[in-house]
């Protein structure tokens, strides 16, 4: 389950982090509503910035060991229990994911001092969390003992945003200033969220015993052993707000100022209302197996997961309305341009999806309509390194692809074979 919440069919970050300290780049305002673009854009639809990003603290290599020239399992007796407790990681095994994309989007100046922006977007993301005891169990459990864990769980969401925002020149009241802000009409789309635990074991000599605390709710969502969509339509309301602040410190000498910038972006929440249930675990189950028939293996095995899956069955029911806050993210920079500001280096902190990271770029604009970026990024779950380019003639069309990854390490099927991060993000818009 955490795998495949981060391997998409296709690699489409929450937005373009590589531009963030580039003046001219159209994409930037979607950072920090306090930054703007210096010409009008209007987005080509969908394909005017699609952007994915996805972090997991655990790969293929924690849970399968090559010996000779086979692989086996963490489960196989030819794994020690030391060597394969050893490689999970301190924290409990996460993978988080994130998509995002702007159906519409355009923004032009106004005034003398503003930039105004309005769009629709759908974003989506999901996360899932299993707790490292739950493996140490499943490799060192013994008869006659009891063993508990805690901390399973999951989250799945999607919204579309209705969006319009303005950022104002403050330079009247303080030179340098610049402050901005986007307001977010969010249509739910749908929304869902599991906890199991704590959960008590014991095992006997022929049976095992669990107690259980599990709840869960959907919105939008079934659940018939499994997670699947409930048709397409609007299941909850909600509102958010993009907050941003740039201060542009200017002076002589070879750096040519400092720009500081902050902003905090999809802080709100949904109230969902409409197909919304329930889920529920049982409190207790108690599994025998069942009896093993030499001619008929499978078979014994069937009805021994039939056993477990009729006592261990979620129970689902309507459920009323609920609340629930969106994933939100946090950026704060801090940038030195340089040679009349064809170059800079900048370092930026964010945190999205829960997770903090330092990004340090390096970035050039050789010509008014050209820009490039590389960088490092240090921080949850792996350090990565990325680049920047971005196309933005005066008129036209514009183009921007950038990129964030820990490294290439994949199996034959793209599975990533340790701990990974990655993001992409690409985009056309008309420049007016």
């Amino acid at each position: 389950m955490l795998l495949a919440l981060a391997l998409p069919a296709a690699l489409l970050a929450q937005t373009a982090r590589g531009s963030y300290f580039f003046e001219n780049s159209v994409q930037r305002t979607r950072l920090n509503a306090a930054f703007a673009p210096k010409s009008t854009f209007i987005a080509i639809p969908v394909l005017g910035n699609l952007n994915y990003e996805a972090y997991g603290n655990v790969g293929l290599g924690n849970f399968v060991f090559p010996l000779g020239n086979n692989s086996y399992s963490f489960m196989s007796e030819r794994v020690t229990a030391d060597r394969f407790l050893s490689q999970l990681p301190a924290e409990d095994p996460y993978a988080r994911l994130q998509l995002r994309t702007d159906f519409l989007a355009a923004g032009r100046p106004i005034g003398l001092d503003g930039y105004v922006s309005a769009g629709l977007t759908v974003a989506a993301s999901g996360r899932a969390t299993v707790p490292n005891e739950l493996f140490r169990i499943a490799k060192t459990a013994h008869s006659g003992e009891s063993y508990s864990f805690d901390g399973l769980e999951a989250r799945m969401n999607a919204y579309a945003s209705i969006w319009g925002g303005f950022r104002y020149d403050m330079g009247d009241w303080i030179d340098g200033l610049y402050l901005g802000g986007r307001f977010q009409l969010l249509l739910g789309l749908w929304n869902g969220r599991m906890d199991l635990g704590p959960v008590e074991l014991s095992l006997g000599e022929e049976r095992l015993t669990a107690s259980l605390n599990g709840s869960g709710r959907l919105a939008g969502l079934r659940y018939d052993s499994g997670f699947n969509l409930g048709g397409f339509g609007i299941r909850g309301l909600g509102a958010a707000v993009d907050l941003g602040a740039e201060y542009r410190l200017s002076f002589d000498g070879f750096f040519n100022g400092l720009n500081f910038s902050a902003s905090v972006n999809d802080l709100g929440a949904i109230g969902w209302f409409r197909r919304t249930s329930t889920l529920t675990a049982p409190s207790s189950i108690e599994f025998s197996g069942a009896d093993l028939d030499l001619e008929d293996i499978q078979g014994s095995f069937n009805r021994a997961m039939d056993e477990l899956n009729a006592q261990a069955a979620i129970r689902v029911e309507d459920g009323g309305s609920y609340g629930a806050m969106l994933p939100f993210s946090v950026y704060a920079g801090v940038e030195a341009p340089f040679l009349n500001e064809m170059m800079s280096v900048g370092v930026l902190y964010y945190n999205t999806l829960g997770l903090n990271n330092v990004m340090v770029s390096y970035n050039v604009s050789p010509t008014p309509w050209l820009n490039l970026g590389v960088s490092g990024t240090f921080g949850a779950p792996v350090g990565r390194f990325g680049f920047y380019v971005e196309v933005v003639p005066k008129k036209y069309v514009s183009f921007f692809a950038g990129m964030e990854r820990s490294g290439f390490r994949r199996n034959a099927e793209g599975i990533p074979t340790s701990r990974f991060a990655e993001s992409l993000s690409m985009g056309l818009n008309l420049l007016l």
